[in-house]
């Protein structure tokens, strides 16, 4: 029986596009949060809260991507639901 190579997977989901588009998405987001915390006075901890709530999503967006990929299905399953659930509460607490 052969064996699918682990990669396969990765490129039919499109797992590699979807991380490098949120990861130019989350840039841009910083960029301007950059640009508009000293005029508007946003504090260092709100800051803070961007950034791991940008790092949570990027795992958010590799379970879209991997449970609804190009020949994914389209309804949420619970195991996705799960861990979406998941990284959003651990993003809350962190």
């Amino acid at each position: 029986m052969a064996q699918i190579p682990p990669l396969r997977g990765l490129t039919q989901r499109k797992l590699v596009q979807w991380a490098l588009g949120y990861l130019l998405f989350a840039a841009g987001v910083l960029g301007v949060l950059d640009a508009i915390s000293d005029p508007l006075f946003l504090s260092i901890k709100l800051q803070r809260v961007f950034i791991v709530f940008l790092c949570g999503g990027f795992f958010v967006t590799l379970i879209l991507a991997w449970y609804h990929g190009e020949r994914g299905p389209q309804a949420f399953s619970l195991g996705e639901l799960a861990l979406v659930g998941t990284v959003l509460v651990t993003a809350s607490v962190l």
